[in-house]
């Protein structure tokens, strides 16, 4: 609660004279202390990963499309056809959230940086 009732200048000063002195002061967070080579591996993972969800998503979503036009033109059931709606919609969903946490990550990674 202290911090946040200072100005941020005063935050970021490291006085050792001060009433309470921050020992952690100067000290940043650095994603390369194991190295370019494990960091890239890493990043590499992570975008591989982050690419089988959105497959998962469009995947779902097409499978989900094509269970609904099965249900209208085939079987003209309506019960199949409220269920492939919604599978629909909870895959579009699925898939908009996935989207959009890409750009909002996105955007918190180059804020940060």
């Amino acid at each position: 609660m202290i911090i946040m009732t200072l100005p941020l200048d005063a935050a970021a000063k490291c006085d050792k004279n001060a009433a309470v002195w921050n020992p952690l002061c100067g000290i940043t967070p650095n994603a390369g202390a194991w190295g370019s080579e494990l960091s890239s591996k890493v990043s590499v993972l992570l975008s591989g990963i982050w690419w089988l969800v959105l497959v998962a998503c469009v995947a779902a979503v097409l499978l989900s499309f094509a269970q609904w036009a099965w249900a209208r033109q085939v079987s003209h059931s309506e019960s199949e056809m409220a269920a492939g709606t919604k599978h629909l919609k909870r895959s579009g969903v699925a898939f908009g959230c996935a989207v959009f946490a890409s750009s909002v990550i996105t955007a918190i990674i180059n804020v940060v940086q």
